[in-house]
């Protein structure tokens, strides 16, 4: 059965999450890699991967937040 190009392209692309859940995520993930690290559960090393981590989802959710604002303008 065939399907319309629009139902395979929805159905392909992942669920847009909200800005702010981008912003939770990455500060969540900062708040545990905080107490693991704290705690002599996590080496240096990971505490800085969880902060690089934390920066990315930050970013993403900056430039869906942008996109998202540019859309409604148009």
């Amino acid at each position: 059965m065939m399907m319309s190009r629009a139902i395979r392209t929805r159905e392909a692309r992942p669920a847009m999450l909200p800005p702010s859940a981008y912003f939770l995520a990455a500060s969540q993930m900062l708040a545990v890699a905080r107490c693991l690290f704290n705690a002599g559960l996590l080496p240096p090393s990971g505490l800085r991967a969880a902060l690089i981590w934390s920066e990315h989802l930050s970013r993403a959710g900056m430039r869906l937040w942008r996109q998202r604002r540019a859309r409604r303008g148009r």
